[in-house]
């Protein structure tokens, strides 16, 4: 919603996405990237590579078609970057998250 905001014209910084949902689970042909084009800002993505809301590597490609965006993958991060048979805790998943938030924020 905030991306969509953001290319409608309200102003921002940049845009950090935590496991952005590039499409339906099962659905990788129907893309919600379109918007993205628009914003021209630093775009930053943190996400799963088990998050069902993205596939193959269609955000890879997406960050390589945008101008100015990265994406930090976690490994075997689902959509709330749990990992299966890991940390399950999600308040510690998510405090382990935080210096590579900050990263990306820099």
């Amino acid at each position: 919603m905030a991306a969509a905001a953001v290319a409608g014209g309200m102003p921002a910084a940049g845009l950090l996405y935590l496991g952005y949902p590039l499409h339906s689970p099962g659905k990788p042909e129907r893309l919600k990237d379109a918007h993205l084009d628009a914003i021209a800002l630093p775009q930053r993505f943190l996400q799963g590579t088990n998050d069902p809301f993205q596939s193959g590597d269609l955000l890879d490609r997406l960050v390589e078609r945008l101008p100015d965006a990265r994406v930090d993958w976690v490994a075997g991060g689902d959509h709330s970057f749990l990992v299966a048979k890991g940390d399950r805790d999600q308040e510690r998943v998510a405090e382990a998250l935080g210096p590579r938030i900050a990263a990306l924020l820099r």
